[in-house]
């Protein structure tokens, strides 16, 4: 009897063994699969004109490095874009900052650093920043849903743009602002139906404020992109 009762006591012990040994296996192969399917994120983009480059990194963090790519030194954190708007203006860097909230929704924040002193000042919520002109005005679109928080794609999207009078979920519509970037007022503003057309640039980017003012080079840019278009 005593012999039965040690071989079942000792069964059980192998088989705890064998169930942990297996636990730590999965784990093992889980952690592979991970680094197999979502690799370590760290890309770097320079700043054309400055020593300055945007890393996107999940081991050292995003943000602005100074010096070399690899080996910088962190100026400033935070996520910032690099594909949309970036403006170089004497001491100044013009840029976008993104943040994500707890419910998922992303938003875009207009911001410049001081070059000297590396400070950041936050010059308008949900603002992005396009580019800049052919005078150098600073182009930006406000009033509009980030492309990421489009109802189709964020349940979020919807429940956000009924806290703010401005923006019309079910809309492409916005307001494009141009920003004098040596005291940052805005110069102008003109809304349009559809600030997110592959035309924007052809439309704002390639034209002075002069121009865009007068309404004359909307007509010009759309009649050549028809004509393209044939």
């Amino acid at each position: 009897m005593r012999q039965s009762k040690f071989t079942f006591q000792a069964f059980l012990i192998i088989v705890l063994i064998f169930s942990v040994m297996a636990f730590f296996f999965t784990l093992f192969l889980s952690g592979m699969a991970d680094k197999a399917w979502n690799p370590h994120v760290n890309d770097s983009y320079e700043i054309a004109g400055t020593d300055l480059t945007i890393r996107y990194s999940d081991r050292k963090g995003n943000g602005i490095f100074e010096g070399d790519p690899v080996n910088g030194v962190l100026k400033v954190e935070g996520s910032f874009g690099h594909d949309w708007g970036i403006a170089l203006e004497g001491d100044y860097l013009y840029l976008n900052e993104y943040r994500t909230s707890t419910l998922g929704m992303m938003f875009c924040q207009l911001v410049r650093i001081n070059l000297n002193t590396y400070e950041k000042e936050v010059l308008m919520q949900n603002t992005i920043l396009r580019g800049q002109c052919t005078s150098g005005e600073l182009i930006c679109v406000s009033d509009i849903l980030m492309p990421s928080m489009q109802p189709e794609t964020n349940e979020m999207a919807r429940l956000y743009a009924m806290t703010s009078a401005n923006i019309d979920p079910k809309s492409d519509k916005g307001t494009v602002l141009f920003i004098d970037p040596s005291d940052t007022k805005v110069l102008y503003e003109t809304e349009d139906d559809d600030v997110l057309s592959d035309d924007f640039d052809a439309l704002y980017l390639d034209h002075s404020l002069e121009e865009i003012r007068n309404g004359k080079y909307r007509e010009e840019t759309q009649t050549e992109s028809q004509e393209e278009g044939r």
